[in-house]
């Protein structure tokens, strides 16, 4: 909610804190007058702001707790979803909040949070909601008010298969009343809508006494007995009770009083029912929590002589409506709120997962998932959830007979993973039951375990075609697991799907002291088909018990290599893969790798690759040369009052080549070729690299501006090679180094996930000619001192 504010009190200084307020005797006076002032009130003074005759200050303070729902797939705990702390919308769509004392919302980025989708489809959105509204939302889903009972990363899951573009595809409205508020960028504060902006939660007492002086008011009329005798014929008079019982109560009002009017039968039996008025209190009024209060007092129930006439006023009282005033505007605005609960708990409760038996609580309460990371693209879901599946379930499980099927589409891409364990399936993402897939079985050996699963995913490419018409335009390109690989405990490969045919490989790996105990991520329906969206391991220390339950141990960072999705050139380095090697090592920069986040494709989808000029010793000692190639992006206008015309570049691949005795042939990136475009001699830059004379290259530094701007190889002999986009590059550069003398670059990572064109004709915008390096990191080598 931004810029609530009531005419005449726009220099209120509102209190976060404060709760809601619990109104007065003299607040209910407004609301006497209602019906004589409706008239004058169509009439009123239209100007932007609420009445101040309407609301109090105070009114409006709650308006102030707003937070967001969001998910952070990097937490390790088992649960991802965090609620932020109290924030404020922040335009386009974002929200910026505190950091909150939720633990999984540590590390988050919590500034210009995107809410209900992200435009880029590169961050998953968040959800905002007030503090009063989550609250009254968990007492619908379990009696109470307290938060914590929410399982926040099954309700992220809900809320996100709603989302539409400004709010929920919620009905805000009670059908047949005409509050319901219009979703825009800006919250616009007009009279006679002061409804919306009072808490839900403000209670408004009642008294024993107010219902009985009810009762001894006009009540209800009591029936012309007269007009029974004039009933020539009603079809409903012939039906058993249980059977009109059960047709009045799925009726709303409107129908209600409809069917009244057109059966005496009804009517006449129904007037005085105090059972048929007092469950319809229960069940069309349960937010109306002060009236059960009075009625669930001690033997007061007794004393009601008509449950019609309570159940009629308090319909009344608590209808949404456009110029509601008074006492019960905090029940309106509740009721009107609990009906969008109702929608909200039927997603909720149909997609509570259905236990798989107990885990041992010295697994369930240690596990962790510390990476999952995105493995299908496009990420966008209508029914996405986190979710995690508990493989083992007692230690005891690892010695029991284990198979692990895995469900394939009709595409080849997978939807599941399960292990089955004396005949209890466990299941991550989606099998054979309600949907067309296939099943493929692997055995385990005796003893054998999983130690670290590797996905195969065909790369994206970032200049396929797009529908889009428009530059820049994101490209129209898809891809998922089509393989899987599974390292187990004695070393063995099983392997099942696409694993040979140079797919990108997405390693998940446990660390050394830590059992594979299940899997974890974001399952969820993309483009009409079951996917696995986020894929991670579970795991849990073997040596712990329950006696260690108090001092939780925390669970190593993963492997480094397990952030990246990795081209074949780093599968297969020795007869290794590169992250399995004991010579050669990963680094990147403080913070992460990436240099600057892909505008196309999350960080990790994109393929990198690993770029080797030594992967032992003796190929350190070759190396003679390293070349750039650049690719054109442009031109800018440098210079003061004589102005020239600069060529703005890219790096496009990156070449090594050795000492002619070494026998060894150039080693490229990518390829000789840029996507296909050969490389002029005048955009070739070159460093030449005493090798065999025991020049080691030592360090890697980088500059970002909008892009990649710049980078420089540094060796031990204080030789330098700087790459730079254009002329000047500015300040801010990042630096890598390893120890001189113990060790020395053998390589790079690459990654090039930026598209761009440009046409020296300047014909047209609308080119995808190119990819420009986007991504760096290092690979070392030890060498001898």
């Amino acid at each position: 909610m931004a810029s609530v504010f009531i005419r005449g009190n726009e220099n209120y200084s509102k209190d976060p804190n404060a709760g809601p307020r619990t109104v007065r005797e003299e607040d209910d006076q407004a609301e006497g007058d209602h019906d004589q002032r409706e008239e004058e009130e169509e009439q009123a003074d239209d100007d932007r702001g609420y009445d101040p005759k309407v609301l109090q200050p105070a009114d409006i303070d709650w308006t102030e707790n707003c937070r967001v729902l969001g998910i952070n797939a990097h937490c390790t705990r088992l649960s991802k979803a965090f609620i932020s702390g109290q924030g404020s919308y922040d335009d386009l769509g974002g929200m910026s909040c505190g950091q909150g004392d939720d633990p999984n919302c540590d590390d988050v980025d919590v500034e210009a949070m995107p809410c209900y989708f992200d435009y880029n489809n590169s961050e998953d959105p968040v959800f905002p909601f007030h503090m009063d509204c989550f609250k009254l939302l968990c007492r619908y889903l379990t009696g109470s008010d307290d938060t914590d009972l929410i399982d926040k990363d099954l309700m992220y899951g809900v809320v996100r298969s709603l989302a539409g573009s400004a709010c929920l595809n919620l009905n805000y409205a009670l059908p047949g009343t005409d509050a319901e508020p219009s979703p825009e960028q800006f919250w616009d504060c007009i009279p006679r809508e002061e409804l919306f902006v009072v808490s839900p939660l403000r209670m408004a007492p009642l008294s024993t006494t107010e219902i009985e002086k009810l009762q001894r008011g006009t009540g209800v009329a009591s029936l012309d007995q007269v007009l029974g005798n004039k009933v020539k014929s009603d079809p409903f008079s012939r039906l058993p009770p249980e059977i009109t019982d059960q047709i009045m109560s799925a009726l709303d009002d409107s129908s209600l009083m409809d069917l009244f009017k057109a059966s005496w039968a009804l009517h006449s039996t129904h007037h005085n029912n105090h059972d048929f008025w007092m469950r319809r209190i229960r069940d069309e009024l349960e937010c109306f929590f002060e009236l059960h209060e009075v009625l669930q007092s001690p033997d007061f129930s007794d004393r009601i002589s008509s449950a019609k006439t309570v159940y009629l006023w308090a319909n009344v009282k608590s209808k949404p409506r456009f110029g509601c005033k008074g006492k019960y505007m905090g029940v309106a605005n509740r009721r009107r709120i609990w009906f969008a609960c109702g929608q909200i708990a039927q997603c909720y409760r149909a997609k509570i997962a259905v236990s798989k038996g107990e885990v041992d609580e010295s697994i369930q309460e240690n596990a962790a998932s510390p990476y999952t990371s995105i493995v299908s693209w496009p990420i966008a879901s209508s029914d996405q959830v986190f979710a995690h599946s508990f493989w083992i379930c007692s230690w005891d499980d690892l010695y029991s007979s284990r198979t692990l099927d895995t469900f394939w589409d009709s595409e080849g891409y997978l939807t599941g993973i399960a292990v089955t364990i004396n005949s209890q399936k466990r299941l991550f993402g989606f099998d054979n039951t309600e949907h067309d897939v296939q099943q493929r079985t692997l055995q385990f050996q005796k003893h054998e375990w999983i130690a670290g699963i590797l996905l195969h995913i065909p790369p994206i490419d970032p200049l396929a075609p797009s529908v889009s018409p428009t530059y820049p335009k994101p490209p129209n390109t898809f891809t998922a697991p089509k393989g899987i690989s599974i390292r187990t405990s004695t070393g063995a490969t099983l392997s099942v799907g696409e694993t040979a045919v140079g797919h990108c490989q997405r390693p998940l790996l446990a660390p050394s002291g830590q059992t594979v105990v299940g899997m974890a991520g974001n399952v969820g329906i993309v483009q009409g088909k079951p996917r696995i969206i986020r894929a991670g391991l579970l795991l849990c220390s073997r040596s712990l018990s329950t006696d260690s339950l108090l001092s939780r141990p925390e669970i190593p960072n993963p492997p480094l290599a397990e952030t990246f999705l990795w081209t074949q050139s780093a599968s297969k380095v020795q007869g290794r893969a590169l992250w399995e090697s004991d010579q050669l090592g990963l680094r990147i920069f403080e913070g992460g790798l990436a240099m600057q986040p892909g505008s196309y494709f999350h960080d990790d989808i994109v393929p990198h690759e690993a770029f080797l000029w030594a992967q032992n010793r003796s190929q350190l000692k070759a190396l003679k040369k390293l070349t750039v190639y650049n690719v054109q992006t442009g031109t800018r206008e440098t210079g003061g009052f004589f102005k020239k015309t600069e060529i703005t570049k890219a790096v496009g691949n990156m070449r090594a080549d050795f000492d002619d005795a070494s026998g060894l042939d150039p080693v490229f990136a990518r390829s000789s070729e840029v996507n296909g475009t050969p490389i002029p001699d005048d955009m070739v830059e070159t460093f030449e690299i005493d090798g065999p004379g025991g020049e080691r290259i030592i360090e890697l530094s980088a500059r970002m501006g909008l892009y990649l701007d710049a980078f420089k190889l540094r060796t031990n002999r204080g030789r330098e090679f700087i790459w730079k986009a254009q002329s000047d590059v500015g300040d801010g550069w990042r630096f890598i180094t390893v120890p001189d003398g113990h060790e020395a670059l053998a390589g790079l990572i690459h990654a090039w996930s930026e598209p761009f064109g440009y046409d020296p004709a300047g014909s047209t915008f609308d080119l995808r000619t190119h990819t420009r390096l986007d991504y760096l990191g290092i690979v070392s080598i030890k060498c001898e001192e």
